[in-house]
């Protein structure tokens, strides 16, 4: 993947921004309406208590905000082309570029932007930086781990997205799994403590899910160890060599429809 192509990419991604100028202010605005949600069902949470397992109403905020940050920050680099991957895998439409000398993975993987979540993704931005001001200033490397932390969460979605939608190389139809990462990222967006035990062993250190959400606002508050940011750094390239492996795997199970 060149820069030159992906350049490409991005003014295919803008032309279809604008010949469908409706249907982004629709996920605009309903991306607006459900962070909205998401803050007022904060207000009902902390309304009698000014704790819930160790979090206050300024985490809880950071949480949805950080959680919004790497939902749309997925979304507006990778969902596109999850979206139309499936299909293309099973009506056997990948010829074209797997006869040109690029990286099928990582084309299929950027081939599209979704520029309407990019709005989003901004304003989300905007309130966490409101939100960390709340907190005071906690020191340059914790901002800096904050950032590598959300980007992980948006590599991790991506990979958990990817691992599924691969699956269509051998599966045909997966309508029924293709919701699952995410109701698994709207499952994690609270506070890790009040999990059973066990779910946050799973969701935090085996399919981290809880830890991609959870771990940008401890960060904020303080405890985290440089044990759990490289657990979370093992994890991520652990499924990225199995995505990659997978992908390889699938495409010598690909049939062309040609």
């Amino acid at each position: 993947m060149t820069w030159n192509l992906y350049k490409c990419l991005i003014k295919q991604s803008l032309k279809e921004v604008f010949a469908f100028r409706m249907t982004t202010v629709l996920i605009v605005v309903f991306g607006a309406l459900f962070y909205l949600i998401e803050i007022l069902t904060g207000f009902v949470y902390f309304n009698f208590t000014q704790n819930i397992a160790g979090w206050r109403l300024l985490d809880y905020f950071n949480l949805i905000t950080s959680a919004n940050i790497i939902s749309y920050g997925y979304q507006f680099l990778f969902v596109s082309a999850h979206e139309e991957l499936s299909d293309q895998i099973i009506e056997g439409q990948l010829d074209y570029t797997l006869i040109r000398p690029v990286n099928s993975y990582l084309y299929y993987a950027l081939k599209r932007l979704d520029f309407p979540s990019l709005i989003n993704f901004w304003l989300s931005i905007f309130v966490e930086i409101y939100i960390q001001i709340q907190y005071g200033f906690l020191g340059v490397s914790t901002y800096i781990l904050y950032v590598v932390s959300v980007f992980g969460g948006i590599f991790f979605v991506f990979l958990i997205n990817q691992i599924i939608v691969t699956l269509s190389f051998w599966i045909n139809n997966l309508s029924a799994l293709n919701g699952v990462p995410e109701y698994l990222m709207d499952a994690s967006n609270r506070p890790y403590q009040i999990y059973p035990k066990i779910f946050q062993i799973f969701f935090m250190w085996i399919i981290p899910s809880l830890s991609a959400t959870n771990l940008p606002v401890l960060l904020m508050k303080g405890g985290v160890k440089a044990s759990w940011m490289l657990e979370n750094i093992l994890i991520l390239i652990v499924l990225s060599l199995f995505s990659y492996v997978e992908w390889n795997l699938g495409l010598k199970h690909y049939v062309s429809a040609n």
